[in-house]
């Protein structure tokens, strides 16, 4: 068992390590820029200039992923399921 889950935590690792997502990064006619990332729906952000819009996206993404961490975990709190935090870096 041990070894399956050492060799999914690898698998994961390279995977996670060549995830490649898309930023669409558009205009607006008022100023600024919208930004999205495609393959996520809802991480949408704008910002004042490219670089804004860059850093608010970032910021987007990870509440989305916190607020899906969060939801989830409430769902669990009441079966008998085992969570595990993994932890990916680069």
């Amino acid at each position: 068992m041990e070894l399956k889950f050492a060799y999914l935590c690898r698998f994961i690792r390279k995977v996670m390590k060549n995830l490649k997502l898309t930023a669409v990064y558009t205009p607006c006619e008022e100023g600024g820029f919208m930004a999205q990332i495609v393959e996520i729906q809802g991480v949408i952000s704008q910002g004042e200039t490219l670089d804004e819009a860059k850093i608010n996206l970032m910021e987007a993404l990870e509440l989305m992923l916190e607020t899906i961490r969060w939801e989830k975990s409430q769902e669990l709190t009441n079966q008998s399921a085992i969570s595990q935090e993994l932890l990916f870096s680069a």
